[in-house]
C-alpha cells in the first residue's frame, strides 16, 4: 500500500518488513520495530461485592453518561479523548471493574487512569 508519492503507508509497513527483512536482523528491528510508536498502556482494577454486580453496572453507565469525550460501549465503556482513551469494564470472571488507559505521554495516561478510578469509585459509592 502506498500513497501518491509512492511512500509506504503505515498500515502496509508490517507487510514490507516481513517480506524484505529477516525477523532477527538489525535492519528488521531498526526499520520495522523501533519506528512503531509505543504509547503507555496502564491498567488497574477495583473490587466490589459480587452480589452488587448489576447495581455496579447501572451506576457505571450513569457515571459514564456524563463523561466528556466520545463514548462507545463495545466492550464495557470506552471514552476517547483527543490524546488518549480509557476503558472501564466489568470483569467477566471476578467481582472487579477493570480500568485501562492509553495516551501518547505517560503523564497523560496516568491522569486518564486516575480519571477512570475516580469514575469507578463514584459509581461504587452511589
Amino acid at each position: 500500500m502506498s500513497d501518491q508519492r509512492g511512500e509506504i503507508l503505515p498500515a502496509g509497513k508490517p507487510l514490507v518488513c516481513v517480506d524484505q527483512y529477516p525477523a532477527q536482523s538489525s535492519a528488521f528491528r531498526q526499520i520495522c520495530v523501533d519506528e512503531i510508536p509505543h504509547y503507555p498502556l496502564l491498567r488497574d482494577a477495583v473490587k466490589f461485592e459480587a452480589r452488587k454486580r448489576e447495581e455496579v453496572g447501572v451506576a457505571l453507565e450513569r457515571e459514564i453518561a456524563g463523561a466528556e469525550g466520545k463514548v462507545s460501549r463495545l466492550d464495557g465503556w470506552r471514552v476517547e479523548f483527543g490524546d488518549g482513551w480509557v476503558v472501564v469494564r466489568l470483569s467477566g470472571t471476578e467481582p472487579k471493574v477493570r480500568i485501562t488507559a492509553e495516551a501518547r505521554e505517560r503523564a497523560r495516561a496516568e491522569a486518564l487512569l486516575e480519571w477512570g478510578r475516580a469514575l469507578v469509585h463514584r459509581a461504587l459509592e452511589s
